[in-house]
């Protein structure tokens, strides 16, 4: 290990505790989420090179994109169907989740810039030195993280979770990001407004489709 990848290992260390305990202790808002996620979005990629996070080749891996743009398109229009059969649809609710869909995408972004490519290149890294199977233990070790950063929200931890795996083996092994960070606005976003009765980005919205 060379000194730069040293000094930026103490950097990492010394910031570790400060991010866990915002994103489990700071009463959060999608606004400061906002903002703090783009800060070290940023940062990291500036200086991520140093630590040596360079991201996956982008593979031609038709079995993953096909497996991925099933499951989004199933669970986007699932999230829909279920807002029509409980007469939750409206023009002005289907506009309030439109909206909320297209700030998602920018939201999706900044969590999946740091989820894939911090974390998920973070625990590669880690599980190369044991593991057969690196992509996958990463991928699972990405996962239990994510779920654990969004403990303040109980009912969202399990499927985090579950997400968090999914992504980051799909990204592992694919290099796309943007596939990600598509996927994930359009799932979370129906499914949080839909089926789970909530807006993530209240503060937003309401201003925007007043």
């Amino acid at each position: 290990m060379n000194k730069k990848s040293s000094i930026w290992l103490i950097v990492e260390a010394t910031f570790a505790p400060f991010i866990l305990v915002y994103f489990l202790g700071y009463p959060r808002d999608t606004l400061s989420d906002f903002i703090v996620c783009t800060i070290i979005s940023i940062l990291i990629y500036i200086w991520g090179s140093k630590l040596g996070l360079h991201k996956p080749a982008i593979q031609q891996l038709q079995k993953f994109d096909r497996t991925l743009l099933f499951i989004t398109i199933g669970l986007f229009l699932f999230a829909w169907i279920y807002g029509a059969v409980y007469n939750k649809i409206t023009f002005q609710t289907a506009l309030s989740s439109i909206a909320i869909t297209f700030t998602y995408f920018y939201y999706a972004a900044i969590q999946h810039f740091l989820a894939q490519r911090y974390l998920a290149l973070r625990m590669l890294s880690i599980s190369q030195q044991w593991s057969k199977v690196p992509e996958f233990h990463a991928a699972a070790m990405t996962g239990v993280i994510f779920g654990i950063m969004h403990i303040p929200y109980p009912n969202l931890i399990i499927p985090s979770a579950i997400g968090g795996f999914a992504y980051a083996y799909y990204f592992l092994n694919t290099g796309k990001l943007w596939a990600v960070i598509v996927s994930h606005a359009l799932i979370s976003s129906a499914i949080l407004y839909w089926i789970l009765d909530e807006n993530p980005f209240t503060e937003l919205i309401d201003f925007w489709v007043q």
